[in-house]
């Protein structure tokens, strides 16, 4: 997660370095909670339930969960910014729906329940 981090700021640093101060901090308090409450909402909380979330329910359903990412942007997309899906999009999200059925109806085998069954005699 470090890694991602730092890229993220290497990549921006010749932005913020090329740009004038008032142009990259808010100017008032008000636009400030913004700042704080959108980072927090959709990057900090989101990324704590799923690092504490994902040895809970396991492998097999922590990728099905990363998986419905794509399909709720495009949701969010139409739904909230009127935009408009293409041919390529609307068969993108078919394809990732489609393989999160076919994960869902199979059943897996973890370690853990391998382990747990008993020898039969």
């Amino acid at each position: 997660m470090a890694s991602v981090s730092l890229g993220s700021v290497i990549g921006l640093a010749p932005l913020i370095l090329s740009s004038e101060v008032g142009e990259i901090l808010p100017e008032s308090g008000d636009d400030w909670f913004l700042v704080v409450g959108f980072g927090l909402v959709t990057a900090l909380i989101p990324q704590l339930i799923y690092t504490i979330c994902s040895p809970i329910i396991g492998a097999a359903r922590t990728a099905v969960v990363g998986s419905i990412e794509l399909p709720t942007m495009f949701a969010v997309g139409v739904l909230a910014f009127g935009e408009v899906i293409t041919g390529a999009q609307a068969l993108a999200c078919a394809l990732v729906l489609g393989a999160i059925a076919l994960t869902q109806s199979r059943s897996t085998r973890t370690v853990t329940t391998v382990i747990s069954k008993e020898p039969e005699r």
